[in-house]
């Protein structure tokens, strides 16, 4: 399945938005999470005379803000092997367990796949230190900046903002300057 573009106003949530373009007497938005740009739901399924199941959804979004189609999205159900792996709990628990959904072959083997990568990378973002801003952290493979300069020490500001810290020989960290690390939390790192 491709992208869709329409216009979309601001103010509404994506669990209004994808309420509104996937609710029916069929089924129904119960759940929507956000992680950067992907939106994660939990869709249940009411077919007439049969038994309801939740099923989860990504979707893939852009908003083109000079365009008059200024937002775009495109879905992904769990059974189509998606690869995006950022689930959150609230919309992992309420899915109903794949087999009895009547899910088989490779759309049973891509939904528990990707269950599976979800749940992983869950557990190993909940076994990660809380940051809070100031706090210095090491991470296990130094980053390298464009500048080629490599370092493991930085203090967190917010976002993707830190100091770069250098490690002293008596011990201490002393602030460098001012970095942007992308993605920073998909790596291993501990407090410093």
């Amino acid at each position: 399945m491709g992208w869709t573009t329409m216009h979309r106003s601001k103010g509404s949530t994506n669990k209004e938005f994808f309420a509104a373009q996937f609710s029916d007497p069929t089924g129904q938005v119960l759940a929507a999470r956000n992680s950067g740009s992907v939106c994660y739901l939990a869709y249940q399924h009411s077919p007439v005379g049969q038994p309801s199941y939740v099923t989860g959804i990504v979707c893939l979004t852009s908003w083109f803000p000079r365009q008059a189609f200024n937002f775009g999205y495109k879905v992904i159900s769990e059974d189509m092997g998606p690869g995006d792996y950022d689930c959150p709990r609230a919309i992992l628990e309420l899915l109903t367990d794949p087999e009895e959904m009547g899910l088989s072959g490779k759309s049973l083997e891509w939904a528990q796949g990707w269950r599976k990568s979800c749940w992983e990378n869950l557990a190993l973002k909940e076994a990660k230190p809380k940051v809070t801003a100031g706090a210095a952290i090491q991470f296990a493979d130094p980053i390298t900046f464009t500048d080629d300069v490599q370092a493991e020490y930085f203090e967190w500001q917010k976002g993707s903002r830190f100091w770069q810290l250098q490690l002293l020989q008596d011990g201490s960290l002393s602030r460098q300057r001012q970095v942007h690390i992308t993605n920073w939390r998909k790596k291993n790192y501990q407090l410093a």
